[in-house]
């Protein structure tokens, strides 16, 4: 046989063999590595979406219209909505919230009054009636109660047998969308269904 130095040996093999392997064992870590950051990345995104559902309002009550006015037709001039958030829910800062009334007629945006706290907002506006359970700031908190009084602009919607949709948005988290009916009949004070 003749040596022409081209033959593969069993040094020159297993120094193949072990850049393969290192080459494999470097591409299989990125890849697991960016599997794992996807799955963290997933798992933010879910937690984020449970804060943001558990952190919403509930209605903790019947909605009351006022009729303060005799207006011709019946309406209703004021609404008290009773609000908490639920157990183990985030506290809803009400200086950051927007209320809307809306109705086949029309939209409203109404306004905070000021100050917050008021058990009379002027036309257009919502403020914070009653504070239950409470350490009386703007913060509804687990265990506590606030009664919003909204006051509309427009008072279209809130006529005798009319339907209309209050949504109550925190910032940063879902919003609580209501819907009632004004009742046939328009007392001083009346039960929404």
């Amino acid at each position: 046989m003749i040596d022409t130095g081209e033959a593969f040996t069993g040094l020159e093999a297993a120094i193949v063999f072990i850049a393969f392997v290192v080459i494999a064992s470097v591409f299989s870590y990125t890849l697991l590595g960016s599997g794992f950051l996807a799955d963290e990345m997933t798992r933010e995104t879910v937690q984020e979406g449970v804060f943001r559902a558990s952190g919403a309002l509930i209605l903790s009550g019947d909605i009351y219209g006022i009729s303060a006015t005799g207006l011709d037709p019946p309406c209703y001039d004021f609404l008290h909505v009773p609000l908490r958030v639920p157990s183990g829910g985030a506290p809803v800062d009400f200086s950051r919230v927007s209320i809307r009334l809306l109705c086949r007629q029309n939209r409203q945006e109404l306004v905070r009054h000021n100050p917050l706290l008021s058990t009379a907002p002027s036309w257009g506006k919502w403020s914070i009636r009653d504070v239950s359970g409470g350490d009386g700031d703007s913060i509804l908190e687990p265990g506590e109660q606030f009664v919003i009084n909204i006051s509309p602009m427009s008072l279209v919607g809130l006529q005798q047998n009319k339907q209309f949709t209050l949504e109550i948005k925190p910032s940063g988290m879902a919003p609580l969308r209501i819907v009632r009916t004004v009742p046939p009949k328009v007392t001083p004070v009346g039960v929404l269904l």
